[in-house]
């Protein structure tokens, strides 16, 4: 069972770096941020410049021999807006990214600017801003509570290529997350084959007077396969039916348990029945862990 399921993860780690950008166009979720004049559009324009910018930042404390617990860079975007961000934890981040074979210029491609235009001034350490806009362009995609399946106020970001998210997070979030991160990178050693989401980074920023946290992972439907049907499955029955106004989004549409049980078919497993054991085992290894810490709400996707 073990076996199987390293195998199953170094292919899904392979597909995902292979993959990156054919992601299938079915499976895109959140609407383009491109050329709208909303603020979510501004946080993430400068969620990926500043992500540039503490690379550039990581570089440099790393050459003088200078890590440090959090990493901090303020800057101006391209409209001239005063920005700031955080990575909170970074060497501890830098370290679990690399664990889960993500290299740190890969993320830094991903999730930061695409043109590495912006750097910080020498006398400073803050950043010039990049070019004379009204409202600072984003490659990346929102999800506002709005259009989000889940009950809680969190909205979030996708990037271009669909392959990270990022979700907001109040600051009890954050702080429970800083505080489990130690077990949680322990556990993600000895037991690769968790389902537990794969936690990249949290990111502080902060533009004008808007302040957000958010919370890095990967995107779990960034699938080069299109996918046929989403669910979120929780092991429970009262009110677990996806609304009306969920449904109509189609195949985007998250559906829920009873949905789940309504199909009336079994779920199919390639590796027959010995992966459906070490599935079992898996689910049941993460849930022990979150319930010793007290973490209860669990959903499998």
């Amino acid at each position: 069972g073990s076996a199987y399921w390293t195998k199953v993860q170094r292919a899904w780690s392979y597909s995902i770096k292979v993959g990156a950008r054919r992601v299938h166009v079915g499976n895109a979720i959140g609407r383009a941020l491109r050329g709208l004049d909303v603020e979510e559009a501004r946080v993430a324009a400068a969620i990926q410049q500043g992500v540039q910018l503490l690379h550039t930042e990581h570089c440099r404390s790393n050459a003088l021999g200078e890590p440090r617990a959090d990493a901090k860079v303020a800057f101006e975007d391209s409209a001239g807006v005063a920005c700031e961000i955080e990575e909170y934890a970074a060497e501890a981040f830098h370290t679990l990214r690399r664990s889960m074979g993500v290299d740190e210029s890969e993320f830094v491609a991903v999730l930061g600017t695409p043109a590495a235009v912006c750097t910080p001034a020498a006398s400073t350490g803050a950043a010039a801003p990049c070019a004379s806009s009204a409202m600072p362009s984003s490659t990346m995609r929102l999800v506002d509570t709005d259009s989000a399946a889940g009950k809680s106020m969190s909205w979030f970001l996708v990037t271009g290529g669909q392959r990270f998210m990022l979700k907001t997070c109040s600051r009890a979030e954050a702080n429970l997350l800083l505080d489990l991160l130690p077990a949680y990178a322990h556990e993600l050693a000895q037991r690769p084959s968790s389902l537990l989401p794969r936690y990249l980074a949290l990111l502080r920023i902060r533009c004008g007077s808007h302040e957000s946290v958010f919370i890095v992972t990967r995107n779990v439907f960034a699938s080069y396969q299109r996918i046929g049907a989403r669910y979120d499955l929780k092991g429970a029955t009262r009110g677990r039916t996806a609304s009306e106004r969920e449904r109509e989004k189609g195949s985007q549409a998250v559906l829920k348990d009873l949905d789940w049980l309504a199909r009336a078919q079994p779920l199919h497993l390639e590796g027959g029945q010995a992966e459906v054991d070490a599935l079992l085992v898996d689910v049941d290894a993460d849930c022990k862990w979150l319930s010793a810490r007290g973490i209860i709400d669990y959903s499998l996707l």
